[in-house]
């Protein structure tokens, strides 16, 4: 296997911070739509948020190819972004 270089180590050390960012925000985001009571973004928050670490691992892992694994979680995280800005601005009306 080959060794990683700083670029490397940076580069997923960047991927590992932003995508626990984004784990730990779609539950706080659920929580908040929970509060106000719209179930149905808080259930979504909550299924994107346990999804996002499974893919993550099944690439990890080689269950799933990576790139596919990893390009699903990012899908998924741009998900829990539109999703938000649309439930927030009221857009969906």
């Amino acid at each position: 296997m080959p060794e990683m270089d700083a670029r490397a180590i940076l580069h997923s050390a960047g991927f590992m911070f932003g995508f626990a960012a984004l784990i730990v925000g779609s539950f706080v985001l659920a929580a908040h739509f929970g509060s106000v009571g719209d179930a149905s973004a808080a259930f979504l928050l909550v299924a994107v948020g346990l999804a996002i670490p499974v893919l993550i691992g099944l690439g990890m892992g080689n269950v799933l190819p990576a790139g596919i694994a990893f390009y699903l979680g990012g899908l998924f995280a741009w998900l829990i972004v539109t999703g938000t800005a649309i439930r927030l601005t009221g857009f969906e009306t």
